[in-house]
């Protein structure tokens, strides 16, 4: 494979509805989340033309129902595909989704806790990242992002969190592309505050460019985060185009022109984008 290898992107879906992002080289490939519309998510996949047979993992950030739930494990188990989830995370959604423990023996989930682990030659770094409940007792589990290296391409993925850390931005730096939520503007809340506080769980068009410029200047690796996917974005406290206007002009404000911001959506995919 060497220094050839190619690496696809493409987000199936990301809003609070449901998430699924695909990413595959020629040999295999994975999905981090298949929460909601499992239908959608199998005519997206046609479409990218991604066989099953190459899927070889589910990586699931959180416990939350548009991220994972009963069909996404009868998805993984009707294809043979393991989900790989946090010890916490699985022990929150085992009751109530009624999940036996033969489904870790027999393979179809593999538990993680936050340490590097491998599917096939992939390295994937999960790191704790920070979305709590609101309303429900222990509803999220542990939530995570991740950090997945084909060889040496670098693909990293970060949404369902209220702010970035400095130990964030460390697990993410030199990433050739990253999945990263937007999910809501300031201005958009301040003019019109939201009369519930689910909001103050993810982060805003603001901290994500603020973050991304962090990122940028700490990493060594030249046009480091080139393809930047606009994640999980609000329908009632952002609009589709708002994100990467914020954003861009965060970025150009630092100097920063190499980028490609590419919106994602509720229901379209993306196009596929190759590294």
């Amino acid at each position: 494979m060497g220094n050839k290898m190619c690496v696809n992107i493409c987000v199936l879906g990301s809003s609070s509805s449901g998430n699924c992002t695909a990413l595959w080289s020629q040999k295999l490939g994975i999905l981090i989340d298949c929460g909601g519309s499992i239908k959608r998510w199998e005519g997206h996949l046609k479409s990218i033309e991604l066989n099953y047979g190459k899927i070889r993992g589910i990586l699931i950030t959180h416990g939350h129902c548009d991220h994972i739930n009963e069909n996404t494990i009868n998805f993984a188990q009707k294809n043979s595909i393991p989900i790989y989830i946090h010890e916490h995370t699985y022990n929150t959604i085992k009751n109530r989704y009624n999940l036996k423990d033969n489904l870790i023996r027999d393979g179809l989930i593999k538990i993680h806790t936050n340490r590097e682990f491998r599917i096939d030659y992939l390295k994937i770094t999960p790191f704790k990242i920070y979305h709590d409940d609101i309303g429900h007792e222990d509803y999220v589990g542990s939530p995570c992002g991740f950090s997945v290296y084909f060889e040496n391409k670098k693909i990293s993925y970060i949404t369902d969190t209220k702010e970035i850390t400095y130990d964030m931005i460390q697990e993410v730096l030199d990433s050739d592309a990253i999945v990263l939520e937007t999910n809501h503007d300031l201005e958009i809340i301040e003019r019109n505050p939201p009369n519930h506080f689910g909001w103050c769980e993810h982060l805003s068009n603001q901290k994500a460019g603020t973050a991304l410029v962090e990122m940028i200047i700490r990493s060594t690796k030249s046009n480091s985060f080139k393809y930047v996917f606009l994640a999980h974005v609000s329908d009632d406290n952002n609009t589709p185009e708002r994100p990467k206007i914020v954003v861009e002009k965060i970025l150009h404000k630092n100097g920063i022109n190499h980028v490609i911001l590419i919106e994602t959506y509720k229901c379209n995919r993306t196009s596929i984008y190759t590294i």
